[in-house]
């Protein structure tokens, strides 16, 4: 079973906001970002929480994707 963690934020994509997100697949939506990351361990979904915290943008949501297969 493989697992996809999706945080969405309320803003357009910025490279300086978004650079320090190693690791994770960043997608731009018109107003919405999207960060995505395969098999997360908890500890680097808790990490970019608290930097969306830090930085100061608004999170819209959080999810684990379990994928089959």
């Amino acid at each position: 079973m493989h697992a996809v963690a999706e945080i969405t934020l309320r803003c357009r994509s910025a490279p300086r906001l978004t650079a320090g997100f190693r690791g994770w697949e960043v997608e731009s939506r018109g107003r919405w970002t999207i960060l995505r990351r395969a098999d997360p361990t908890s500890n680097e979904v808790h990490e970019a929480l608290a930097q969306v915290a830090d930085l100061g943008l608004d999170l819209e949501s959080y999810r684990l994707l379990e994928l089959s297969g």
